[in-house]
């Protein structure tokens, strides 16, 4: 550096190359950071994004598995709470949740009890018809007794009572019997009744049919 009067000073070669030096890092530097930072955000977006396709894949695979369950085994539904799946009959939810877990504890399908339900009452409740028979599964007066004590029952017209003992009723013959027809023959006709019909030969009647016709309705 050479410093002439009147304040005056010229930088030499060296001092030049060390102020452009020292302004090339600070620019470097500068530009730098502000890359980073840009690199920073860019990247919480992408993580952001990631985090909102997860969630967005997650709920595709529910409804195709959702899907695929109806297509296997297609029900008419009028409310879907809860991951639960609702009929469209007329039974309010709560009684709905009730029939699914007796079915549940007997291992029954619960199109089945649905379909013997409308069968038999076309789900009135607290009804008695001209052969005695009680309530929403129509249990015939022959078997309240028995019925009371096995089960502990007390209101054979209470709607839980009655599913109760039509759901128990049911699950021995579904599990004694690998026939759809059968199950039905007894549940109506009681199971002495029923094997004397198929020892005349008598498989179908228009009950069974009755009751295939509103699974097929309540899959379907």
């Amino acid at each position: 550096m050479v410093i002439y009067g009147k304040g005056v000073v010229k930088l030499n070669f060296y001092t030049k190359y060390s102020v452009c030096m020292a302004c090339t890092l600070t620019v470097f530097f500068i530009a730098a950071f502000i890359l980073g930072s840009l690199i920073r955000a860019n990247g919480y977006e992408i993580e952001a994004v990631k985090e909102e396709e997860g969630t967005i894949g997650t709920l595709e695979s529910v409804e195709k598995i959702v899907l695929t369950e109806q297509k296997n085994e297609p029900v008419q539904a009028v409310e879907e709470t809860e991951g639960k799946i609702y009929y469209d009959i007329p039974l309010s939810q709560e009684k709905q949740d009730y029939i699914f877990s007796l079915c549940e504890e007997y291992s029954l399908p619960a199109d089945l009890v649905l379909a013997v339900m409308k069968a038999e009452s076309n789900f009135t409740d607290g009804e008695i018809s001209e052969n005695n028979d009680w309530g929403i599964m129509q249990i015939n007066s022959v078997n309240h007794e028995w019925l009371k004590k096995e089960l502990g029952v007390s209101d054979i017209l209470d709607f839980y009572d009655n599913t109760l003992c039509g759901v128990y009723m049911l699950s021995d013959y579904y599990h004694k019997y690998a026939d759809i027809n059968k199950i039905a023959m007894c549940y109506r006709y009681g199971e002495a009744g029923a094997l004397k019909m198929w020892e005349q030969g008598i498989y179908e009647t228009e009950y069974t049919g009755q009751i295939i016709r509103n699974i097929a309705s309540l899959r379907y």
